[in-house]
């Protein structure tokens, strides 16, 4: 397909995409949200299930795009997610004799380095292909070799999500949301990483010199004198997939410890790597023998800051020792909160959830879905009324990565209790790092000390604010909305009342003067306004979205 009618394809798919949208958010404003989601998910289903199909014929950066809105559940409607996160990225392979020339430009004569190269691929994905091949030494080894003319496809299609990201980002329905802008901005980024394989190669050599401390997890060595910008040689190792239980149980592996590894593999990257794999789907994931893992594919990697490392930190702090305003004061740092909300006001939830649900919860779909939130309905509908919550770019792949993480220990123990597998790690980490909390706390106790010499000019300063009427206050308008929507009902009624009674003396006169039709129409119009006197009732927004549950 030429690159203008995937323009085109791409383009008038987003554009069917976007209005339903729009009509979405139309009927959420006219109907409620109930309704909408009824009406609309339907169509949504749909339109995913398309997109699914586009993005497995045309490839490219449409598969990576697909996986990274599954990721975007704070953006996207469920159908989306539950379609676009069973997409994985393998695709059909292309000619060998189109690897060749990708061989050829890269190496002057491939046959100096490679004793033999197995034309049968190993695996194919949008960006690069994966072959096995064998070193003159006899050593084993792998190639991942980016495919011929994959950038220019990628350049089309980012061209492409440009103008749709510039349009979406002018609905009011994902304005009010997220920053799209910053979204696509995180996706371009991502994206180009993965082209970049000189910049895998050197992660996967820093995962390996960094996990050696983990004795059960394997890393295959990059061979740099092989290895360029378009090629990458790696060690062979073997082993099956995670999922693929039937074949690796046969070798002395046990599953209910190799969901505990893998949970404690993603700790160590998050709280003390620098980097995390964000694609443990898996075909990345192997096992060896004697519950061994081995960790593959390096491309979609994404550094953690020293400030989310702290945050996160923080938050397991905060939850170990059940301080829940300060885990409300960590999610406000880490930005998962809008601004301009009273964050106290998801107090309640917050502690119903790590109090009571945490400890119990398992990490399967029945506990999920049968865990009782009765306590917490009201305050949860006002959650979901305010929409506070919204999920920054940086952190929307790794709340992907858990995501997919969490699918596969709940795979491999259906029992795994979340409060209770973790909390050995956190107890672990928060020790190791005590130096770390007491040079905080020190810092905590200046900043409180300097806080406290300014106190009292800053009081003034506020004092004599409030006095020019420099402040405007944010009054909790709740209650008045109750009584508008109660005055409003009574005048509703009201007004109908008196319209039927009209109505209905003047088709009386009418009739008795023998004006059968008009008597007719008013009779109708009495007994339509008597029916809204009788069973009229406002129904407030909040109360659509506590009829959903």
């Amino acid at each position: 397909m030429s690159l203008q009618k995937r323009f085109f394809k791409v383009a008038l798919f987003f554009f069917r995409m976007i209005w339903d949208f729009h009509r979405e958010y139309q009927l959420i404003k006219k109907k409620g949200y109930n309704y909408a989601q009824q009406k609309m998910d339907i169509i949504h289903e749909k339109r995913a299930k398309q997109l699914y199909d586009m993005a497995i014929s045309l490839g490219g950066v449409l598969i990576k795009l697909c996986q990274f809105f599954s990721a975007r559940r704070d953006v996207f409607p469920d159908p989306y997610i539950k379609i676009l996160s069973s997409l994985q990225d393998n695709v059909p392979p292309i000619k060998f004799t189109e690897i060749e020339k990708v061989l050829n430009r890269e190496y002057d004569d491939c046959n100096k380095n490679f004793k033999s190269i197995d034309p049968v691929p190993l695996a194919s994905a949008s960006i690069g292909q994966v072959h096995k091949a064998t070193l003159h030494n006899g050593s084993e080894v792998v190639l991942k070799i980016l495919k011929p003319g994959v950038e220019k496809t990628i350049d089309t299609d980012l061209a492409i999500l440009f103008f749709i990201f510039k349009l979406l980002s002018n609905l009011k329905l994902f304005k009010d949301r997220t920053d799209l802008q910053n979204v696509l901005d995180e996706f371009i980024t991502i994206t180009g990483d993965e082209l970049n394989f000189t910049r895998e190669a050197y992660i996967a050599a820093f995962f390996k010199e960094n996990l050696k401390k983990l004795h059960f997890v394997n890393v295959p060595y990059i061979y740099p004198e092989y290895s360029t910008s378009k090629i990458i040689v790696m060690e062979y190792l073997s082993g099956d997939k995670i999922t693929d239980k039937d074949s690796w149980s046969k070798r002395n592996n046990d599953p209910i410890i190799l969901s505990k590894r893998i949970i404690k593999l993603y700790f160590e990257q998050f709280l003390t790597l620098k980097f995390i794999n964000f694609d443990p789907h898996p075909g990345n994931i192997l096992v060896a023998d004697n519950n061994e893992l081995v960790l593959l594919d390096f491309g979609m990697s994404g550094q953690i800051t020293e400030k989310m490392r702290n945050d996160f930190k923080d938050l397991l702090r905060a939850i170990i020792n059940r301080n829940y305003r300060l885990v409300l004061e960590v999610f406000d740092n880490l930005g998962f909160i809008k601004k301009g909300v009273n964050r106290y006001t998801l107090l309640p939830v917050i502690e119903y959830f790590f109090g009571e649900l945490i400890n119990t919860l398992k990490l399967n779909r029945e506990s999920i879905q049968t865990a009782d939130i009765t306590p917490i309905i009201d305050d949860l509908v006002d959650i979901i009324y305010e929409q506070p919550f919204i999920l920054p770019a940086n952190w929307s792949y790794i709340g992907k990565t858990i995501g997919t993480v969490s699918g596969i220990v709940s795979t491999l123990n259906p029992d795994f209790r979340i409060y209770e597998e973790l909390l050995p790690f956190a107890e672990k980490f928060l020790k190791d790092n005590i130096f770390t909390t007491t040079d905080k706390a020190i810092q905590n106790l200046k900043s409180g000390i300097f806080n406290l010499h300014t106190l009292p000019g800053r009081a003034n300063y506020f004092i004599e604010n409030i006095e020019r009427g420099s402040y405007k206050f944010a009054v909790d308008t709740t209650d008045i909305n109750i009584k508008i929507d109660e005055s409003a009902a009574f005048m509703t009624r009201f007004f109908s009342f008196v319209i039927a009674v009209f109505s209905g003396a003047g088709s009386y006169i009418c009739y008795i003067s023998g004006k059968g039709s008009i008597s007719f129409i008013l009779l109708l119009i009495s007994c339509l306004f008597m029916s809204l006197f009788f069973f009229y009732k406002k129904h407030s927004k909040k109360d659509i979205i506590k009829n959903y549950f």
